[in-house]
């Protein structure tokens, strides 16, 4: 799971491509670079994004996921909300953000993404912790 907090100073990204490139080939580098863009989400005021959130198929349904995402809610403050976008053919991932409180706050749908993921419609998800 990666969160991201919105920051106020300047960071630079620390992927090396040329080693990338040589670890995993430059076609391989190149379609991961242009898929992580075409999933980038621009961060709000008082926002906590899960960018990415997977649990290896051989492990699911064994509350992992549950527990990464409560221990995500476990970190965020009064006046904060946690927020994620999840792929609309990913019932099983919906139903377990709105069993942890998470609510459809809209829906989004992008060719680009359609084209690279094979998955159109995504639901973006919020959950504010309860004062």
């Amino acid at each position: 799971m990666l969160l991201r907090f919105k920051s106020t100073k300047a960071t630079k990204p620390s992927w090396e491509f040329l080693h990338q490139c040589r670890s995993f080939g430059i076609r391989n580098t190149l379609r991961i670079m242009i898929q992580l863009l075409a999933l980038e989400h621009t961060l709000a005021d008082n926002e906590c994004y899960i960018d990415h959130i997977a649990v290896d198929h051989t492990a699911q349904r064994q509350g992992i996921g549950k527990a990464l995402l409560q221990r995500a809610q476990s970190e965020i403050s009064s006046n904060e909300r946690l927020t994620l976008y999840v792929s609309e053919k990913n019932s099983p991932a919906i139903q377990l953000y709105k069993t942890l409180g998470f609510q459809i706050t809209k829906q989004h749908t992008s060719l680009l993404r359609g084209l690279l993921f094979n998955e159109a419609s995504w639901i973006f998800m919020e959950w504010r912790k309860v004062t």
